[in-house]
């Protein structure tokens, strides 16, 4: 949140609201991600499975995408058509592509596996990445 000084006291918080405050709505914010320009926000939750897409400026949700699970982050791709966002709830990334609005492209469901001091995760039998901690302890 953002509060402005106005008479040398804080004035009213700057927010976006996505929901009636909790009990009535569980919604928790997990992950962010904004365009380069400013114009788009994202923002996805757990308790309610959901990706925001929020115009900053007006502070209005244009649109409401449902997860198969509760997520933790998302990350815009650099060319800002792609959009990642791991579910939390799920060991998946879900993989989501904007055309006109923000649509399901695919899930990668992860496995970590360890061998010696390397971790390789992998998704759909394909090796996505490997990593060593380098010092026998885990990451």
């Amino acid at each position: 949140m953002v509060y402005p000084i106005q008479n040398n006291k804080l004035g009213k918080a700057d927010t976006i609201s996505l929901g009636k405050p909790w009990p009535k709505n569980k919604i928790c914010t997990t992950g962010i991600a904004v365009t380069k320009d400013g114009t788009s926000l994202y923002t996805v939750t757990k308790e309610d499975n959901t990706l925001y897409t929020i115009n900053p400026a007006t502070k209005a949700i244009t649109h409401k995408t449902r997860l198969a699970a509760e997520a933790y982050s998302c990350l815009l791709s650099p060319d800002e058509k792609t959009l990642y966002i791991s579910l939390w709830g799920g060991d998946e990334v879900a993989v989501q592509q904007y055309t006109r609005r923000w649509l399901p492209v695919f899930i990668l469901r992860l496995t970590v596996v360890r061998i010696i001091n390397s971790y390789f995760i992998t998704a759909h039998r394909e090796m996505y990445s490997v990593f060593s901690s380098g010092d026998s302890k885990q990451l």
